[in-house]
């Protein structure tokens, strides 16, 4: 009996998958039969090795969802795999789709907040060493001198027929009669009626304005500007008043402005309804080249600008209904639009003007342009009638008046007198009636003109004062309120309130499409090896 052959034995005895080998007993073996002994022991030896070699049965798709159901850490999908009964799995079913539709329904609101890309404007104050004086416009309220108009036949004409209020239809202004300015105002009377009757909404309301009353110094006055639009503003810029004339004082900080080295500071552009206007520090010459900015660095009346302006009543024509100067404070190498903005000063008072510096910065959430970087206007094509006359920077509101300018040009081939285009005045009914259909898509917002311009007993002597308060600086700065990590941060807090699911969920879930991707391919091709 060997020894060693029982030992062997004993070692098959503990090789995983030979289980259901019968032993030899050594005992009852002879010497002789050693080898045959051995034979088989090493013939057991490589079944088993086979037995170890051969690959465990795959798992069906079904039981991989299984198992991956009972060890996600989503909550709901393990319950229901887990339940023992079908009601329990069917109640288990309805709560787990209940709270995925509810969150569903949550993240939605979420995502659309997103793209709504809301702002919020946040609010900053800082103290400077120095500021930008600001450019100050001022406008006589008169239009043009009674000396002046009587000096100039045709214009002497107009306001004599005015002053009569006999106004016509001045189709062409060469050719004006009584008759004409009589059918021209009934003309304009009967436009701004008809626009007035268009904004009834009810026959009721129609009914009750019918008869409504029109202001005839209104319509005069209206019809005047009109008129005198199509006379070359050259020709008319000698009729208004003169600089020198008004400006009797002018000082900044401790230097005279009226005259000196500063008066070159001052340049002038005709406007519509107030004639000469001029624009104190406003960084450009008349040739649209810029010069250095005056700057302050203290606060107080003795460190702005203070002004003496005869306004010369005696020269007031008899349309103009007030008597003073307009005002009008804006940043340097921008359009400056006196009747939409600023401030009227009265005669016979000292006014005193103290001013503070907005800063504000926009945000483009969109990344569309609906504000821009001033940095890269340049390569915007913006057509600005004001840039191209007064050599001016871009501003939203001279891009859009020139928007609305443009557009009346080209649909009824005539402007209004309030834009200084190359064109003739609107003074016929379907003219006036095209105007009327021009700026009502302009206030709709039909004419794209928003979205191409993307986010101000009598005296004879004025007393002004402008000038900084302190020199703080009020930020007003938006930025998005709800970015993309807000959005994730919301949706991971709905994913754990209702459905239990973490960025580590999401990974179980990734492994588990990697496992099942990997078991569809290896069917596959064993399918394939198999054929």
């Amino acid at each position: 009996m060997s020894r060693k052959g029982n030992d062997i034995c004993d070692e098959l005895s503990g090789i995983p998958g030979v289980v259901n080998y019968n032993y030899i007993n050594t005992n009852t073996l002879r010497e002789g039969n050693r080898v045959e002994l051995e034979q088989r022991t090493t013939e057991l030896q490589q079944d088993a090795a086979a037995d170890l070699e051969e690959p465990k049965k795959a798992l069906s798709f079904r039981e991989r969802l299984s198992t991956f159901a009972t060890s996600t850490s989503a909550h709901g999908v393990g319950n229901i795999a887990a339940a023992s009964s079908l009601t329990r799995r069917v109640v288990w079913f309805v709560v787990t789709v209940g709270m995925y539709v509810a969150l569903f329904i949550m993240c939605a609101s979420l995502v659309m907040r997103y793209l709504t890309k809301p702002v919020v404007s946040r609010m900053e104050m800082s103290f400077e060493e120095s500021l930008d004086f600001p450019a100050v416009t001022i406008c006589n309220l008169n239009m043009l001198r009674v000396s002046e108009v009587n000096k100039r036949a045709f214009v002497k004409r107009i306001f004599q027929e005015v002053n009569r209020r006999q106004l016509g239809d001045g189709m062409k202004t060469e050719n004006l009669t009584r008759s004409n300015f009589q059918k021209s105002l009934s003309i304009l009377g009967d436009v701004k009626k008809t626009l007035f009757l268009s904004k009834a909404r009810t026959p009721e309301e129609r009914k009750m304005l019918r008869n409504i009353g029109l202001d005839t110094i209104s319509l005069q006055s209206n019809l005047l500007h009109m008129m005198l639009k199509n006379i070359p503003e050259d020709n008319l810029t000698s009729l208004g008043h003169d600089l020198d004339e008004m400006l009797k004082h002018c000082r900044w900080s401790y230097y005279t402005c009226h005259r000196g080295s500063l008066k070159n500071l001052w340049r002038r552009f005709w406007h519509w309804k107030y004639g000469n206007c001029y624009v104190f520090n406003s960084g450009l010459m008349e040739n649209g080249t810029e010069v250095p900015v005056m700057k302050v660095d203290k606060a107080g009346p003795n460190h702005g600008l203070t002004m003496d302006i005869f306004i010369n009543q005696g020269e007031y024509v008899s349309l103009t209904d007030e008597a003073g100067v307009r005002v009008v404070l804006s940043d340097q190498a921008r359009m400056p639009f006196p009747f939409d903005e600023g401030f009227s000063v009265p005669t016979g008072f000292a006014t005193s003007v103290g001013i503070k510096k907005r800063f504000i910065k926009r945000v483009d959430p969109y990344k569309n342009d609906s504000c821009f970087d001033e940095k890269k206007l340049e390569q915007k094509a913006y057509s600005n009638i004001y840039s191209e006359k007064y050599h001016v920077k871009y501003s939203c509101e001279a891009c859009r008046m020139s928007c609305l300018a443009l557009k009346e040009v080209e649909l009824c081939n005539c402007s209004g007198p309030k834009f200084p285009v190359n064109s003739s005045a609107c003074l016929s009914l379907e003219q006036h009636d095209c105007i009327r259909d021009v700026e009502a898509k302009y206030k709709a917002r039909r004419l794209d003109c928003v979205s191409k311009c993307p986010q101000p007993c009598f005296e004879n002597y004025v007393r002004l004062q402008i000038f900084f308060e302190d020199l703080s600086i009020a930020k007003t700065i938006n930025e998005e309120s709800y970015k993309i990590e807000n959005l994730l941060a919301d949706i991971g807090g709905q994913l754990g309130l209702w459905i239990g699911v973490s960025v580590l969920t999401v990974v179980e879930v990734l492994e588990f499409l990697t496992t099942l991707v990997t078991y569809l391919w290896v069917k596959r091709r064993r399918g394939i090896n198999h054929k």
